[in-house]
């Protein structure tokens, strides 16, 4: 998941200017994040609607944006976006896998084994 949410982050980035910016705002960013979650799935707790409107951390917005804009098919089930935006632990372990370059090329290499039919044990 760490690898998908930073493969969907970095297309955002560099994709539309305006939600660009707004990844590198947390104000901005916390909009964007509201309207999708107000939008569509997954159904949040109060308590994690709570979390969302509390974080000022630019960076783990965004990666909350690029996670909320996945499809259903990418993350497996609702069930596990709702997971990341609820636990602040689970959250973070992901987010630091993401800022590791041997881990996000390893989970990279085993995404691409796996999408060729090749499997994997990770």
């Amino acid at each position: 998941m760490a690898w998908s949410v930073m493969t969907v982050l970095a297309g955002l980035r560099g994709g539309n200017s305006k939600i660009a910016e707004a990844l590198d705002d947390a104000e901005q960013g916390k909009r964007l994040l509201v309207r999708m979650l107000a939008d569509g799935s997954p159904v949040l707790t109060e308590d994690a609607w709570d979390g969302v409107l509390a974080e000022s951390k630019a960076d783990v917005i965004a990666w909350w944006v690029a996670l909320v804009s996945m499809r259903a098919s990418e993350l497996h089930a609702s069930q596990v976006c709702r997971a990341f935006l609820e636990n602040a632990e689970l959250r973070a372990y992901a987010i630091a896998i993401g800022r590791d370059e041997r881990e996000m090329r390893e989970l990279g290499e085993l995404a691409a084994k796996v999408r060729a039919g090749g499997g994997g044990e990770r």
